[in-house]
């Protein structure tokens, strides 16, 4: 039986068209980048590196502590993050539109789904702990490229993850313009 959050395989297509656009998404989580993200924004909006991420802290982003996302620095381990002004992404518009919409990041393409690890549910399946989503999941029109999205997710998200596993291997971290400059968005 499937799980009551779960989404299944005929319905993968739906939901971008039922999003209540609400914002929360935007407001609560700390929304945790990849340097292809954050190149992405950089080129399309002209902006520097410093001015679009910033690092956050396990109490600021309560995220998972085994993920491969936390970067060792000399003060502790951080998240690299979207900024935030006024406790929502710097990208919301007074409206609630992202402003950066063609361009976001993907954790923000595919939220609130991700895939499942499980062999016998569905392979993708809502996520509701992170945010009180408002997302309403109907039979409706079909949302193309949800799985493709999320593939291209989980390979930027592998790249990075590397990059910051080796960063985290040395034996004395540097600061955060050391790891921009790693990430080649920084000089």
């Amino acid at each position: 039986m499937p799980q009551k959050n779960s989404v299944s395989e005929s319905r993968i297509r739906t939901i971008v068209s039922v999003c209540s656009k609400c914002a929360i998404c935007c407001s609560e989580p700390v929304v945790p980048v990849t340097e292809s993200d954050v190149r992405r924004i950089m080129k399309h909006t002209g902006m520097e590196a410093r001015r679009i991420v910033r690092l956050y802290s396990y109490s600021e982003a309560c995220y998972d502590q085994d993920s491969d996302l936390w970067v060792q620095f000399s003060y502790g381990r951080r998240l690299l993050g979207l900024k935030k002004k006024q406790g929502h992404c710097i990208f919301l518009s007074p409206a609630n539109r992202c402003t950066i919409y063609d361009f976001r990041p993907l954790t923000c393409r595919t939220f609130p789904f991700q895939e499942s690890d499980s062999n016998t549910g569905p392979p993708i399946k809502l996520i509701r702990d992170v945010v009180k989503c408002r997302l309403k999941v109907p039979d409706a029109k079909l949302q193309p490229g949800l799985k493709k999205q999320m593939a291209l997710e989980d390979h930027e998200d592998d790249l990075y993850e590397r990059k910051v596993r080796k960063w985290n291997r040395q034996k004395e971290p540097g600061g955060f313009s050391e790891f921009l400059r790693l990430l080649k968005l920084a000089k």
